[in-house]
C-alpha cells in the first residue's frame, strides 16, 4: 500500500479534518455583533435605572395599610355573619359608631352590636362591599375614606323578598395600639339608596 499523503493539500488529509472538526458555528456579521451589543447596553442601563428607582411608601406604611384593610374587611363580614362579638377585635373599647345619617342611631360598640343584632334579624341576606380606600396617615394615627355598596333582601310592602340597596361611605378614625391597628370610631355618609319599601324608606328619611 502506497504511502497516505499527509501535507494540508492531501485529499486524506482534508478528510481527517473534517471528521474531526467541531459542529459548524455560525458567526454573526460584524452589523448583528454591534446590534447585539447595543441591545445588551441598553438593557444593563434600564437595570442600573431600575435600581436607583425610590420606593414611595416605606414597608411600614405598606404593612399599615394591609392591616387597616383587614379591619375594614374583618368589620364587613362580622356584620353579614352575623358574628356580632367578633366586632371586638376591630375596635378600641372606646370606640363610637354613628350610624346617624344612615340610620338615626350613634352609640358604643356595645350599643350598636345590640342595635345590630335587633336590626338584622328579619332581614333575609346581606352583604358589605368596601373598595377604593383613601389613607391619610399622621403618625400612629389614621383617617380612612372608603365607598361600601350594601344590598339587602327583606320583606317588601307586599310581604314578598325584595331587594334594596344603599350606597355610603366608611369614614374610619383609627388608631395604632399595642396590638395593632384598632378603629376608635367609625361614621356613615349616606350617598344614595335605592328600592326600599315604604315603612323602610320611613324610617331612614
Amino acid at each position: 500500500m502506497g504511502k497516505v499523503p499527509s501535507g494540508p493539500e492531501g485529499p486524506a488529509s482534508q478528510s481527517i479534518r473534517k471528521l474531526f472538526q467541531p459542529s459548524v458555528t455560525l458567526q454573526p456579521t460584524f452589523g448583528q455583533a454591534c446590534s447585539l451589543a447595543g441591545l445588551l447596553g441598553e438593557k444593563a442601563k434600564t437595570i442600573k435605572k431600575r435600581s436607583w428607582i425610590a420606593m414611595t411608601l416605606s414597608v411600614q406604611e405598606m404593612s399599615d395599610r394591609f392591616e387597616i384593610q383587614d379591619l375594614l374587611v374583618g368589620y364587613c363580614y362580622a356584620v353579614d355573619d352575623r358574628d356580632f362579638d367578633a366586632l371586638d377585635r376591630f375596635f378600641t373599647e372606646d370606640a363610637i359608631i354613628d350610624y346617624s345619617e344612615m340610620v338615626g342611631i350613634k352609640g358604643s360598640l356595645a350599643e350598636i352590636k345590640a342595635f345590630l343584632r335587633e336590626s338584622l334579624a328579619p332581614i333575609t341576606a346581606v352583604q358589605h362591599a368596601v373598595m377604593t380606600t383613601q389613607y391619610r396617615f399622621d403618625s400612629d394615627r389614621c383617617e380612612t375614606r372608603t365607598v361600601c355598596n350594601n344590598p339587602m333582601v327583606v320583606p317588601g310592602d307586599d310581604g314578598q323578598p325584595q331587594t334594596m340597596f344603599f350606597g355610603l361611605w366608611y369614614i374610619h378614625q383609627l388608631q395604632r395600639t399595642e396590638q395593632g391597628w384598632r378603629i376608635a370610631s367609625l361614621y356613615e355618609k349616606k350617598c344614595f339608596n335605592h328600592n326600599l319599601p315604604d315603612y323602610i324608606r320611613q324610617q331612614v328619611a
